[in-house]
């Protein structure tokens, strides 16, 4: 089990090597976290970060933790507006995960 006090802390950290290994800790471990809030939140401000790597991977994390979210309406609207986000890299990602988290929600009504 991962420690989600330890994912906050890496996740405010100035090493760049430790923010792209939280986020794929976020991504792999997501449905096992208990605040699956707050890691949700740790993931849309990793879209911010400086460096190019560590932004696309929250965004394609995002459309797969999508499914564990209580709310999953906000949860839609938050990847929706990484569409319109500043770097385009960022902006692609998110399209690709809606339409991964679009299949998934697809497939799971079938």
């Amino acid at each position: 089990m991962v420690d989600q006090a330890e994912i906050h802390r890496r996740t405010r950290s100035e090493d760049v090597e430790e923010r792209r290994e939280v986020v794929k800790q976020l991504y792999m471990n997501f449905a096992d976290l208990p605040d699956k809030e707050q890691a949700w939140i740790h993931l849309i401000r990793l879209t911010s970060d400086a460096d190019r790597n560590v932004r696309r991977g929250p965004t394609y994390a995002l459309g797969s933790a999508l499914s564990h979210m209580p709310d999953k309406k906000q949860a839609w609207e938050d990847l929706h507006s990484l569409t319109s986000d500043i770097h385009r890299d960022v902006r692609g990602v998110a399209a690709d995960a809606i339409g991964s988290a679009f299949q998934k929600q697809k497939n799971y009504y079938r």
